[in-house]
């Protein structure tokens, strides 16, 4: 959506925007807890083993395995096989943020000039992959009348309103498959790195700081216990002090790049 312009940029923002509103969210709790549950098993398993572990890797693999869950429709097993494709293309798209500023300037400004000059951001490869993905997934679903409460379906649900909208107005449109494939990846490449980086930062907080190891789980214990010792998104945001921490760790990460 960064690199859209004018009635193309207005029209996808238009579409898209609503599905990231508090709601829609919420929507697709259910999904991120799977995974999130899985990830307490997997971190279980290696706790019985290990008494060290690097976690900028593990993060990075349960972030995957969220966004692979909930943008795209993916079981994803990172977690269990850090070989997982899609893990792979996560780092290369975590090593593809690194562009040359210069570079990534002039594609961005002169949109024109770097088609002709054949440059641009992301890879061909991972394009190709994401693409894919993103028709497998529709194709699959449509076929099969599946729903998943995730961002594809919030996706193919904005098609189908817009063919509706269209029978009666002939300059309503729906998204193509590229911008749709375009949304899904905006949601894995803002995501991936981010969220795994906050996390990081949080734990490192906590690790040198006794009154929040304290202070945090009797929170998140307290809560629970108003819901039935279940982690819901009404539970979840009541977690005030925990919401602090995490953006505190937020705060580190942007004070560490200025």
């Amino acid at each position: 959506m960064f690199n859209l312009e004018g009635e193309k940029w207005k029209f996808v923002r238009a579409k898209v925007s609503p599905t990231f509103s508090s709601g829609k969210v919420k929507y697709m709790f259910s999904a991120a807890m799977q995974v999130a549950d899985r990830f307490v098993d997997t971190f279980d398993d290696i706790v019985r083993t290990e008494s060290q572990r690097e976690l900028r890797d593990l993060l990075g693999r349960y972030t995957t395995d969220v966004i692979g869950t909930c943008a795209f429709g993916i079981e994803c097993d990172s977690l269990k096989d850090p070989n997982f494709i899609f893990c792979q293309y996560g780092r290369k798209v975590a090593k593809e943020s690194n562009l040359n500023p210069i570079l990534y300037f002039l594609i961005t400004m002169f949109p024109n000039l770097a088609r002709r000059l054949g440059l641009q951001i992301i890879a061909k490869d991972v394009t190709e992959f994401f693409i894919g993905t993103v028709r497998k997934t529709i194709e699959y679903r449509k076929k099969n009348n599946v729903q998943r409460n995730d961002f594809m379906d919030l996706l193919i649900q904005i098609n189908k309103d817009g063919n509706e909208a269209g029978q009666h107005s002939a300059t309503t449109r729906t998204l193509t498959l590229e911008e749709m494939a375009a949304q899904a990846f905006l949601f894995f490449a803002a995501g991936f790195e981010t969220s795994s980086t906050t996390m990081i930062f949080s734990l490192y907080e906590l690790s040198l700081n006794q009154g929040i190891q304290d202070r945090g789980p009797q929170e998140i214990n307290d809560v629970l216990t108003k819901h039935n010792n279940k982690l819901t998104y009404e539970a979840m945001k009541e977690m005030t002090y925990i919401e602090m921490l995490i953006n505190g760790a937020d705060f580190r990460i942007f004070s560490s790049k200025i």
